[in-house]
């Protein structure tokens, strides 16, 4: 669901999970990858590929 885009509070609803702290230790490192995925975009955006 991460890497579809849906953010990490409403995939914590959906898998049941007692806290979105639960999610984030368990696959916060997805979302992590995504955010230096999106730095990296806007850096070659901006200025150029590296």
């Amino acid at each position: 669901m991460l890497a579809q885009g849906i953010p990490l509070h409403e995939v914590s609803k959906i898998l049941g999970h007692s806290s979105i702290s639960v999610t984030s230790d368990v696959y916060g490192h997805l979302v992590s990858d995504r955010r230096k995925a999106a730095a990296t975009a806007i850096g070659e955006a901006l200025w150029g590929a590296s």
